[in-house]
């Protein structure tokens, strides 16, 4: 017999199955009464499913949000990741995107090199892209709305960090070099730096001022 045919009679089998209890039943009961035992059937099939499916955005929903606050080790979210590819691809890779712009938001505001740190907070820039570009059924409407306000409090935060990390990345460099040109160099590059950032407007112009007066102090020791 060839498989096609014994693909059809199994699948012949299983609807004999479904049906028979529908049939058998039908010999005890009016047609009314049948149409509303269907009827009922059919509610309470959608509305586990409707139960189901809540169920697991919110089971989803837990692990996206555990995930932004918390840095796991790289071993256990490859093993999250492995599991969730294998049934359910859009979800592993919501989550992937999550992964990476919290990795990379830590990077973004806390690097003294300005190319990684740029490079970084693009590459949070990127991923929420993918991530409104997913489907938003995937996780529930406050979850979303929680991981929107993080990464605008970053971009906010990047603004002022970006520029003190870099200057404080001078200031290491010039109290680390013996000769006083060499300390000037770099305590000048510092205060440029801090410079550039108040007259990009966006970040903190308190905690600018501040850290210029640290490098004055700084300058007046050389």
């Amino acid at each position: 017999m060839k498989k096609s045919n014994v693909t059809s009679l199994g699948t012949l089998f299983l609807i004999g199955i479904i049906l028979y209890p529908f049939v058998w039943l039908f010999e005890y009961v009016s047609a009314v009464e049948m149409i509303i035992i269907i009827a009922i059937a059919v509610i309470g099939y959608f509305l586990f499913k409707t139960a189901s499916i809540k169920q697991k955005q919110e089971n989803f929903s837990a692990l996206v949000l555990d995930t932004i606050h918390t840095k796991r080790h790289w071993k256990e979210e490859k093993a999250i990741n492995t599991d969730l590819s294998k049934t359910n691809q859009q979800e592993a890779q919501f989550l992937r995107s999550i992964q990476i712009i919290r990795d990379s938001m830590e990077i973004a505001l806390t690097s003294k090199k300005r190319d990684t740190a740029e490079a970084r907070m693009a590459l949070v820039e990127e991923h929420l892209q993918n991530i409104k570009n997913t489907e938003t059924q995937l996780v529930t409407g406050d979850v979303l709305e929680e991981i929107f306000l993080i990464i605008t409090h970053a971009k906010k935060e990047f603004h002022t960090k970006l520029y003190i990390n870099v200057a404080s990345g001078h200031i290491d460099k010039a109290n680390k070099l013996k000769t006083k040109k060499s300390k000037e160099k770099y305590s000048q590059l510092a205060q440029d730096v801090v410079m550039e950032g108040i007259k990009n407007g966006k970040g903190d112009d308190e905690i600018f001022n501040y850290f210029l007066e640290k490098i004055s102090k700084v300058r007046a020791d050389l």
